[in-house]
């Protein structure tokens, strides 16, 4: 089977802050076209941050997501500066919305997000942040109303297993690193 070909350029129909939504004419093997049409967010990719305590707990924020309409459990993420290196960017990130500086940080995972309507251009990564300071949180406008928790992280598990985290990339990151942890214990 032939694959599919884009016809043309792609066409931004809008644009805003955060992202642009394309428009794309697709040729499908049989010759018939279709315009396809997605969200892509501006940037250079960002991190989701697996942080955990001396008393192996995950730190979580709760806050309010506009697309959901409600506040949501999540791991701390951010997006990435212009050349950030991903684990000086977590750690930024971590301390930015929960207060915490990490000694630590090691890469668990790279994950290029393409989903059906969403296109993320740069790498999402995957960090654990260990050896953890208390430090001050320096929040933007919008995550003023943002709740730190510390759940152990049997807890998180059990969480994800009985699909109490609705949030798919905090979903990922637990489990990513729930076989990273396992994988460094059998090395």
């Amino acid at each position: 089977m032939s694959p599919l070909r884009s016809v043309g350029e792609p066409e931004a129909l809008f644009e805003s802050r955060k992202f642009f939504v394309i428009s794309q004419e697709m040729e499908f093997p049989d010759g018939r076209n279709e315009t396809w049409e997605y969200v892509e967010q501006k940037g250079w990719g960002g991190v989701r941050i697996c942080a955990l305590t001396d008393k192996n707990e995950l730190i979580f924020v709760r806050e309010y997501r506009g697309a959901a309409g409600r506040h949501i459990l999540r791991l701390p993420t951010g997006a990435l500066e212009e050349n950030e290196n991903p684990l000086f960017a977590a750690r930024r990130e971590l301390e930015e919305e929960a207060g915490f500086w990490a000694v630590n940080a090691e890469l668990i995972c790279e994950q290029k997000s393409t989903a059906g309507y969403l296109r993320v251009r740069g790498i999402i990564y995957t960090c654990m942040l260990f050896g953890l300071q208390a430090t001050s949180t320096n929040r933007d406008a919008g995550e003023q109303d943002m709740e730190v928790l510390l759940i152990p992280l049997n807890e998180a598990y059990r969480m994800v297993d009985d699909c109490e985290i609705e949030n798919e990339g905090t979903v990922c990151a637990i489990l990513w690193l729930k076989k990273y942890l396992r994988d460094e214990c059998h090395s």
